[in-house]
């Protein structure tokens, strides 16, 4: 009879099992977790190459990367927003590789 009524439970489980997790995960995950959606943020990086305060009438260069895609995981749009702002500001980092003279065209 034991066995009987453990094959019969292990049967039931195995078939109730994806209804059990789902209704678990419907009533108590959104409770402890938020849920949150993902985007993705298409931008560009552009800045102004200034010439040197030494050269005096030469004209600067706007230097324009291509598109950069970021995928973030947010409440809405604008903590998307948020997010790769902080992202942006923490990691673009300049290091200076070499300076040098060079002659005015």
């Amino acid at each position: 009879m034991t066995i009987l009524f453990s094959i019969l439970f292990f049967v039931l489980g195995i078939f109730l099992r994806p209804l059990f997790t789902k209704w678990i995960k419907k009533h108590f995950v959104n409770v402890y977790f938020a849920e949150s959606k993902r985007y993705e943020v298409i931008f560009k990086v552009e800045f102004y190459n200034q010439p040197s305060i030494h050269h005096l009438g030469e004209e600067g260069i706007l230097v324009k990367s291509e598109p950069i895609k970021i995928q973030v995981d947010a409440d809405d749009e604008d903590d998307a927003l948020d997010i790769v702002d902080n992202l942006v500001k923490q990691e673009v980092k300049a290091e200076l590789m070499a300076i040098k003279e060079i002659p005015k065209v």
